[in-house]
């Protein structure tokens, strides 16, 4: 709602204190101008079209890695392998996203 009044706030691609592993891919965050519902709308339009984008992204990186390491099967294993370990400031739940705004 913040961002459809032209708030630039977005905590997927914050420097420091990243939810999950987003800083890691390239994505795009929208704005919209009025803060009205149509604005809201227009904004989760475009989300869900970025969410595909990535979907395809990580899809893509998953098979290529797939297909060059020769193994047999796509693992939890293999995925943190290729995008590496998790920062100690990165959340990876949504219950540690919560308490950082509780506390």
């Amino acid at each position: 709602m913040a961002r459809s009044a032209g708030i630039k706030r977005d905590l997927r691609l914050a420097r420091t204190n990243c939810y999950s592993g987003y800083n890691m891919i390239n994505l795009r965050s929208f704005c919209g101008v009025n803060g009205d519902s149509y604005d809201r709308f227009l904004i989760r339009m475009l989300e869900m079209g970025e969410s595909l984008n990535i979907v395809s992204f990580i899809g893509k990186q998953l098979l290529d890695n797939y297909l060059s390491s020769g193994s047999t099967q796509i693992t939890s294993l293999n995925v943190t392998k290729f995008f590496g370990k998790q920062k100690k400031n990165s959340y990876v739940s949504m219950e540690e996203l919560i308490r950082h705004f509780v506390v």
